[in-house]
């Protein structure tokens, strides 16, 4: 019977725990933005405080800093 090569473990690519994990929460966050525009997208462009209200409580802080930008 031949012997295991334990070093055949660390020959490939590291794994990147790390960076997989921080892109699976990336996507989490496109698909819930994706759903938000899906539900509230015609009530935004239409200025429905509802729908802008959800928007801000997902995207806050940009929604604040954008509407601070257009308002100077």
């Amino acid at each position: 019977m031949s012997s295991l090569n334990p070093s055949l473990i660390f020959q490939g690519r590291q794994p990147d725990i790390i960076g997989q994990m921080a892109r699976g929460q990336q996507l989490g966050r496109q698909n819930a933005l994706a759903s938000l525009y899906a539900q509230h997208g015609p009530g935004i462009v239409a200025g429905d405080q509802n729908a802008l209200s959800a928007l801000a409580a997902h995207e806050g802080h940009r929604v604040s800093a954008h509407s601070a930008a257009s308002a100077s």
